[in-house]
């Protein structure tokens, strides 16, 4: 019977061995993996800060596509519903924001990253480049709903 146990324990022992192997070669690629994530945020950052700072000079809202909020900060990068967060002026950093109390803290852009979903982030930092152009879309569309209002009861006061 002893046999038979060992034997067992061995199989057991060696298939962790392999799966333990197997881990920690995946956990070396998620680590690579997020390290150029990583990168990949912290060049848009960089690509994007002149665009960034001509918001702000030009005190435009940033928005984000997903997202009912707006700030004059800088860009909305996620928005969990309980809280806004956005890039700081200080690049590596981000801002919490309590959306009900308005209480802000500060965290570490690195910190961030961990938690929030990679595709919010990136389209939050992007979103600038198109986000004028939704503006201007929104206030055309608004400009013709005021025309046609203002065209049914135009008549009636020229009457």
């Amino acid at each position: 019977m002893k046999i038979t146990h060992n034997i067992i324990s061995d199989e057991i022992i060696q298939k962790l061995e392999e799966q333990d192997q197997k881990n920690k070669l995946q956990g070396e690629i998620l680590e690579s993996l997020k390290k150029k994530k990583i990168s990949i945020i912290e060049n848009i950052i960089d690509q994007m800060s002149p665009v960034y700072g001509w918001i702000i000079k030009n005190t435009y809202y940033f928005v984000h596509p997903d997202s009912i909020h707006k700030t004059l900060i800088g860009p909305i990068l996620y928005d969990d519903g309980n809280y806004l967060y956005t890039l700081s002026d200080k690049k590596n950093f981000v801002i919490k924001k309590d959306v009900f109390t308005n209480v802000e803290n500060e965290l570490p852009l690195k910190d961030f990253i961990e938690f929030c979903p990679f595709e919010d982030l990136v389209s939050g930092l992007l979103y600038p480049r198109e986000m004028l152009g939704k503006y201007i879309k929104d206030n055309e569309a608004e400009i013709r709903s005021n025309e046609r209002e203002i065209g049914k009861y135009e008549v009636w006061l020229n009457s």
